[in-house]
């Protein structure tokens, strides 16, 4: 707050000497020379007090860590206003340069600007690690190894961009129009790529068999052995082409896929161990060529590289989904730890809130709020939206546990039922008169549960615009809850209490 307050007064140093400056120029008690180097040095002055004043404002609210905040900070000055200010100065230099050089200013002008510009980015690029070496200090090698996780982790698109060339390849060396490749999620498969003539993608869709595809294939896998081999063995027994006393041996026939409506099928599998078997991770498919799926010795050699690539990828794929599920997992908790470092520095000893609740952050200040009280509405009779809702660790929900005889969901569920009668105007309940729409929608369509079609039809409106003033409703109830959670719960209670009395009495 001190280089706060200190940097505020810039905007006062930098106009008066300079005006009384200037008055004094002009009756001559003053050089040019002098005023030049006021109002250079005023304006260094007021740059310096003006960067203090932005580093000291851009930690106020924020709950990312200091070295996120600080990094940006730096970035944002190094690639705009110091740019801003090279780009003038080096413009200021180019009359001299066009007398030494004899060029048309417009040339000498696009010239410098552009160079200018793209040598100040060079230099920002080669001078990054230098300035993580300054804004991280001891914890380069950690920001490092996540950034190297960003540029080698496989997103979707890169993985169907694999999948798309490997199946290429595949198709082009089997000779045949069309592939897939599908990777197994629980029970379902998902379609991570195909190739093909167009409309190939909604034709494999359109089927609905895939599943017992899956188990033919993998039935037709254990009867020859294995669906794939490992690179290790392409070439054991001369390849898949050989024979034994002019039959196929079991490693050899493991090339043999499975035919399922016109394609040729291999199950992926992953390698789980010994005495556990194999887990599906999923289904390569090409389009059968014939009825009899013979294959060459180089044929086989390539197919099991493919298959193999493609098992490793589908391996890969499955493994940084369950490092991003673990992310989104903590993500919360790291979110409240940030929320803390901002409390704890601030806590007044005067303040009347009780630290403990400053140390826990409410929902109420989350981003999410709004959206967290729709899913838990959703479910107001009981589900996992409201059970598992965030909305649990309102401070208010936990003073009304007692009255739900200890339970969470009916608590939270009770303080649902007093935000919505919170919105109830005074009077008889009325269906047509405005100032009741968004109390009749939140009573209709989540207490008692009735369809959008009915109450489109009771409220006389559209249900395009129904769900238009849901929102708005919704967005109201959110900010009553806010009101509920700030305000004084006892008083809170009373009047509560108070009317649900009016509406005894309006009711008779």
């Amino acid at each position: 707050m001190t280089y706060l307050l200190l940097a505020s007064a810039a905007p006062g140093i930098g106009t008066f000497p300079y005006l009384i400056a200037l008055g004094k120029s002009s009756a001559g008690l003053l050089s040019p020379e002098w005023i030049l180097s006021l109002s250079i040095l005023g304006n260094c002055a007021i740059g310096a007090m003006l960067i203090g004043l932005s580093y000291t404002v851009a930690f106020f609210g924020v709950y990312t860590p200091d070295r996120v905040v600080r990094y940006r900070l730096i970035r944002y000055f190094a690639r705009g206003p110091v740019v801003a200010i090279i780009v003038i100065l080096a413009v200021q230099t180019i009359p001299t340069v066009e007398l030494i050089l004899g060029l048309p200013r417009n040339i000498v002008l696009f010239s410098v600007i552009t160079g200018v510009i793209v040598a100040a980015q060079v230099i920002l690029s080669i001078s990054k690690a230098l300035m993580d070496r300054l804004v991280y200090g001891e914890d380069r090698q950690e920001i490092a190894w996540l950034r190297e996780l960003d540029r080698r982790l496989l997103t979707t698109t890169d993985l169907r961009q694999f999948l798309e060339n490997h199946l290429t390849v595949l198709c082009e060396l089997l000779r045949v129009p069309s592939g897939f490749v599908a990777a197994a999620i629980g029970t379902d498969l998902i379609l991570e790529a195909t190739v093909g003539p167009e409309g190939t993608r909604q034709e494999i869709l359109d089927d609905k068999d895939w599943s017992d595809a899956m188990n033919e294939a993998l039935s037709h896998a254990r009867k020859n052995g294995r669906s794939h081999l490992p690179r290790t063995a392409q070439a054991v027994n001369g390849g898949a082409g050989s024979t034994e006393n002019g039959r196929r041996s079991p490693r050899q026939m493991a090339y043999q896929p499975a035919e399922f409506g016109g394609y040729w099928l291999w199950p992926v599998l992953e390698p789980a161990g010994e005495g556990r078997g194999e887990i599906v991770l999923g289904m390569l498919g090409v389009r059968a060529r014939d009825s009899s799926p013979l294959f060459s010795s180089e044929e086989s050699a390539l197919l099991a590289q493919q298959i193999d690539s493609v098992a490793k990828a589908l391996l890969d794929r499955k493994m940084q989904m369950q490092v991003m599920v673990a992310l989104r997992r903590i993500i919360p908790g790291i979110d409240r730890i940030q929320q803390i470092r901002g409390i704890v520095p601030y806590v007044s000893e005067n303040t009347e809130v009780p630290p403990a609740e400053l140390l826990d952050p409410s929902p109420i200040h989350n981003p999410e709020f709004e959206s967290w009280v729709k899913d838990a509405l959703s479910h107001y009779w009981g589900g996992p939206k409201l059970t598992r809702s965030p909305l649990m660790q309102l401070r208010v929900v936990d003073r009304v546990v007692e009255e739900a005889d200890g339970n969470p969901g009916k608590a939270l569920r009770l303080v649902l039922g007093r935000a919505i009668r919170n919105l109830r105007p005074g009077g008889k309940q009325d269906l047509s008169t405005p100032e009741w729409m968004l109390y009749n929608i939140l009573e209709m369509r989540f207490i008692q549960g009735r369809r959008i079609r009915d109450i489109a039809n009771r409220l006389a409106i559209s249900e395009s615009d129904l769900y238009r003033k849901q929102r708005v409703a919704i967005g109201q109830l959110a900010k009553v809850l806010t009101e509920m959670e700030q305000s004084d719960w006892d008083a809170l209670l009373k009047l509560q209490e108070e009317d649900d009395t009016a509406l005894v009495e309006d009711a008779n």
